[in-house]
Order: C-alpha cells, then sequence, then structure tokens
C-alpha cells in the first residue's frame, strides 16, 4: 500500500484491514513528471536495483523483502525503484507490467500494459517525513516515461487518507473506484471456508475501462501471496 506517525512492514497501499465485509479501493493515474518531487538532498540517490542487490537488501528484516514475495515478483520480472542514502535501503516501491498480477491472497488484476503498475511502498523509519515516497515514484515515472510506457497505475484504500495524500501531491489523479464485497465475513468467525458466501462481489466504476483495470477472483489452488499490511510509506 504515506501518513505522518503510523509504521509497519511494506504497504501496497490497498487495504486498511483484511477482516472488513466490504473495501473500497481508489484507482489512481499520472502520466506528469512533477519537477518539484524530482530532485533528491546530497546524501541519497535514486535508480532500480538489481535482484542482486535485492536480495543482499533482504538479508535485513527491517527492510521487509520476504523470500516469498521476492520469488513471485522477480517469477514476473517485476522491478524495484529505490532511494539509497549511500548504502542503506531507504526507500522503495515495486512496478509490474505483468498481467494476472496478486492483488491479494484472493484476487487478481488486469490492466492496460502501455501502463505500469505500483505496489508494495516503503519507507524505513529513520528516513520518514522527507517526502521519500512521493520523490522515489516521480523519479521511477521518469524512468518509465523515458522507455516509452504511459505511465504508472497504482490503488490506494479509500480510508487511507495520508497515502492519497501523498500520492495526489506527487500527481496522482483518482481513474475510479472498485467495491469489493466478502459476505461470509459478514459473518464473523462463524465465515464460510467455501461457497458462494465465500466469494468476492466486485463492482469497477465506469471509469477503470480507460485502463483495463480488472479485478477477478484467483483460483482457489494457487497459492497464496505475501499480503501483509502496513502503512507507512512517506
Amino acid at each position: 500500500m504515506a501518513g505522518p506517525s503510523v509504521t509497519g512492514p511494506a504497504s501496497d497501499l490497498r487495504f486498511g484491514t483484511t477482516k472488513d465485509a466490504c473495501v473500497i479501493t481508489k484507482c489512481l493515474y499520472t502520466e506528469t513528471v512533477n519537477p518539484q518531487f524530482l530532485s533528491l538532498g546530497p546524501e541519497y540517490h535514486a535508480r532500480f536495483l538489481s535482484p542482486s542487490e535485492i536480495w543482499r537488501y533482504a538479508e535485513d528484516p527491517c527492510n521487509d523483502l520476504p523470500e516469498s514475495f521476492l520469488r513471485r515478483a522477480f517469477h514476473t520480472a517485476d522491478e524495484c525503484f529505490a532511494i539509497l542514502h549511500g548504502e542503506t535501503l531507504a526507500n522503495y516501491s515495486w512496478y509490474t507490467k505483468a498481467l494476472n498480477h496478486p492483488f491479494s491472497a484472493t484476487l487478481r488484476l488486469d490492466f492496460d500494459q502501455r501502463w505500469v503498475y505500483q505496489y508494495r511502498a516503503f519507507t524505513l523509519p529513520g528516513h520518514r517525513g522527507r517526502r521519500l515516497h512521493a520523490i522515489g515514484m516521480t523519479n521511477a515515472l521518469a524512468a518509465y516515461r523515458e522507455r516509452g510506457d504511459r505511465g504508472l497505475l497504482i490503488c490506494v484504500d479509500a480510508s487511507n487518507t495520508a497515502s492519497m495524500t501523498s500520492c495526489l501531491r506527487m500527481g496522482y489523479r483518482v481513474f475510479g473506484t472498485i467495491y469489493s464485497l466478502t459476505p461470509g465475513r459478514l459473518f464473523g468467525r462463524c465465515a464460510p471456508k467455501a461457497g458462494l458466501f465465500a466469494r468476492q462481489v466486485i463492482y469497477h466504476s465506469p471509469g477503470c475501462r480507460r485502463f483495463k483495470f480488472r479485478l477477478t477472483q484467483a483460483d482457489p489452488e494457487v497459492s497464496s501471496v505475501d499480503t501483509r499490511l502496513p502503512s507507512r510509506v512517506a
């Protein structure tokens, strides 16, 4: 899933809690590089990380890069754009153009591949409050635009006002809303594990069509992915 006081593991910005029966997700895009968020202080530098560098940073649990997540990300050629403080990881976010992207343990995402989908963002505690999230996204956007991609897409939980503020500040704009309802969660601990009530009902607002943005139910045979939810990216 950008606020000033929350801490936690790496976020993809989407969900406030996995226990919610209904999740409202805002879908955003940006194709304009905001020059206000391109420059870094002399102590920082930004670039894409190689797989070998990522594996090295993953050895530190504080960076929240679990092996299960990395193997899935590398399998689909996803990329990690990072801001470094010397050789220390300060901020990162992940980017993919792969279809059938694991949006959650139960949902998969498809989108127009002329765009790049951003997910799983994180700023290390000692570097928060410096707008590294917005600066990292802006520099990644500039890099993808140079490659010929249209821009970036992202999902943010509608209740996560801090993350929304960070994304809107650097130039993202809302293009649609996705409503995901899991009827079984209304039963709490007695929620059914299979059948109709265990499946999710998904509604996409009309604006999602422009970006071919669509969530679908994951194959129940597919193993779950790492979807732990933090909330601190700024």
